[in-house]
């Protein structure tokens, strides 16, 4: 079972939303498009994440926070603000392993662009990861 993010029923909507963004963020840097299927695989990882969450909630923060990328006039400076939000909202593990999911994200086309390792190397920093952890092969 994969390990899960903390959540209050307070917090989730909104942090669901926020790792939905920072995943949409990285996912649309590798290619500057985000399909149907990109859009379902972060869903599916969060609810992964929040078992405890009925996928319709899910569902609608991801839905939020697709709309709320659209819209972004400057999506990678919004992602850096909400890096540097999460860090005061997540634990050190929680931010590891949220960063480890990005980099799985950036690594999924086999290739990491320097944008991609820009943005992996900027939430580290935020999110004060020491020895930037890399995910899993198997992953």
């Amino acid at each position: 079972m994969e390990p899960t993010l903390p959540s209050s029923d307070a917090e989730a909507p909104r942090l669901l939303q926020d790792l939905a963004f920072l995943h949409f963020a990285m996912a649309y840097g590798a290619d500057e498009d985000l399909d149907d299927a990109e859009r379902e695989e972060v869903t599916n990882k969060l609810c992964a994440r929040y078992p405890d969450l009925e996928r319709a909630t899910v569902q609608t923060a991801a839905m939020k926070a697709m709309a709320r990328f659209s819209d972004a006039s400057d999506a990678t400076a919004e992602a850096k603000r909400l890096a540097a939000r999460l860090k005061g909202q997540l634990p050190g593990p929680a931010r590891r392993l949220l960063y480890e999911d990005l980099a799985r994200v950036a690594e999924a086309d086999g290739t990491v662009l320097e944008t991609e390792e820009d943005m992996l190397a900027r939430f580290a920093e935020a999110w004060e990861l020491e020895d930037r952890p890399r995910p899993p092969a198997d992953g």
